[in-house]
């Protein structure tokens, strides 16, 4: 049997839940819904390039057959945000070049040219290869770049804008504040292992038992050796089970 202070729970729960589907109702009626991506267009001869630089977060340096092009090429219809000119926004080049490079470094990708912007760079429609994700449209999803407002034009630019005024309604990357930076690590005292440098991967001068080899070496070496600039140190009677002396410091 209910008591009236039960009564009272339900009731006032009932009252709560009902407010915040309110609240998130309005909220995501706040929110532009998110357009469909545009498929990949039907070309009858692809660019196909592969990705050698990633310059900035709208302009890429690839390679064509083989042949490296001299000049980058830009991403069509977007631009970096401007602090102080853009409404509303902060500057996101460091945070547009990662994500660019997360995207895009060691891939290849198709290329729809747009044309050439005033400065003569030579813009296009990128999708990566072979999931064909649309890089012009994912960064400003993303809210690290905005639509441009003259020059090459994207043939999707109405999805373009969508997004970008998403970004905004949601504060993400330029809309956004900007990421904590990561403190920086403990520096350890000379001479004390830490659990971020075990002293067993730590480099031992020369004279302790200690010589310096490296992964494609045969030889072992002494710390000052030329030879041993890229080594690691390794316990010497480890060195003399599997290597041979360096015939140059003579680490004996």
């Amino acid at each position: 049997m209910q008591t009236p202070a039960s009564r009272v729970r339900i009731v006032a729960i009932a009252v709560l839940a009902l407010a915040w589907f309110a609240e998130a109702a309005g909220v995501r009626s706040a929110i532009p819904d998110a357009p469909a991506y545009p498929g990949p267009a039907e070309e009858a001869d692809p660019i196909l390039a592969e990705i050698v630089e990633v310059v900035s977060a709208t302009e890429l340096i690839v390679q064509i057959d083989g042949e490296r092009m001299p000049r980058p090429i830009g991403l069509a219809g977007v631009r970096m945000p401007i602090a102080g000119k853009d409404d509303g926004v902060r500057t996101t080049d460091a945070e547009g070049l990662a994500f660019m490079r997360l995207l895009l470094e060691g891939e290849r990708v198709s290329l729809k040219l747009a044309g050439r912007s005033a400065s003569g760079i030579m813009h296009a429609e990128v999708r990566r290869k072979p999931d064909g994700l649309p890089i012009c449209i994912e960064i400003v999803r993303a809210g690290l770049a905005v639509p441009a407002r003259n020059g090459p034009a994207h043939s999707c630019s109405d999805v373009i804008r969508a997004y970008a005024e998403r970004a905004a309604s949601i504060g993400r990357g330029t809309w956004g504040e900007a990421p904590e930076p990561i403190a920086a690590l403990p520096q350890p005292v000379a001479g004390e292992p830490t659990a971020q440098t075990p002293e067993a991967d730590t480099p031992a001068p020369a004279g302790v038992g200690f010589v310096f080899v490296t992964r494609s070496g045969k030889k072992y070496h002494r710390e000052t050796c030329r030879y041993a600039k890229s080594g690691e140190a390794i316990d010497l009677a480890k060195a003399q089970a599997s290597y041979e002396p360096c015939r140059v410091c003579k680490p004996e």
